[in-house]
């Protein structure tokens, strides 16, 4: 492994070549044991994320995966895995994959101690905070092991909506996008060069709501 580094925006970032190993042993320092591991039907079959699942279990973390994420995850696909989170009462989650598996981590997260549907959480109401969340990054495309928006996709309206809140964790390892297609990693920098050009020529002050939430979970 080489040299880890760090830094910080809204949650911890370890990254460097190899640092995928050191999931189990970030997650138990959390002071958890039983990780909902999600991702999707792809991720859950390469290599990578075996290597993930090992370092878990090696660390003495139980784990339940959670691998049915679609792309833009819809409602219900967040309401199914927070059930499976309810149900299994784990006192993490994982997220390995890209911009769709992380929103729906983050989701997913708000439904542990708060009760179903997403869909009420639309327009950032105060809700109790979740578990740990633990990202593990496959692509480099939207940044959401970095921001506190989950965008998910409301099927009762047709439209895309949201709902806050930030990861614990970011691993990235650029072991991760090395088996990841020419095609996928093009339209990965495509969606980062999106992201840039959305903050630069954004009028809103995102960072009022961010504070809004934050405030909601002091007074719980």
């Amino acid at each position: 492994m080489e040299t880890v580094s760090r830094y910080a925006q809204l949650c911890p970032i370890i990254y460097g070549r190899g640092t995928a190993s050191l999931l189990g042993e970030e997650v138990k320092k959390l002071g958890c044991s039983k990780a909902l591991v999600v991702s999707d039907e792809n991720v859950s079959k390469i290599e990578f994320y075996e290597r993930c699942k090992k370092s878990l279990l090696d660390a003495g973390i139980e784990i339940v995966e959670f691998n049915e994420v679609l792309p833009d995850p819809p409602d219900y696909i967040v309401n199914r895995g927070g059930e499976v989170a309810r149900a299994e009462k784990v006192d993490a989650i994982v997220a390995i994959g890209g911009g769709s598996v992380m929103d729906a981590a983050k989701a997913i997260n708000i439904l542990i101690n708060n009760p179903p549907p997403i869909n009420q959480y639309f327009g950032n109401p105060v809700y109790k905070p979740g578990v740990p969340v633990v990202m593990v990054v496959t692509t480099a495309g939207t940044g959401s092991e970095s921001t506190i928006v989950a965008v998910i996709t409301d099927t009762q309206n047709g439209v895309k909506n949201s709902v806050l809140g930030a990861a614990t964790l970011g691993i990235l390892d650029p072991e991760a996008t090395a088996t990841l297609s020419p095609e996928d990693t093009v339209h990965t920098g495509m969606d980062t060069f999106a992201h840039a050009a959305e903050a630069i020529t954004a009028n809103q002050r995102f960072w009022k709501i961010c504070m809004r939430i934050i405030e909601g979970f002091k007074e719980i």
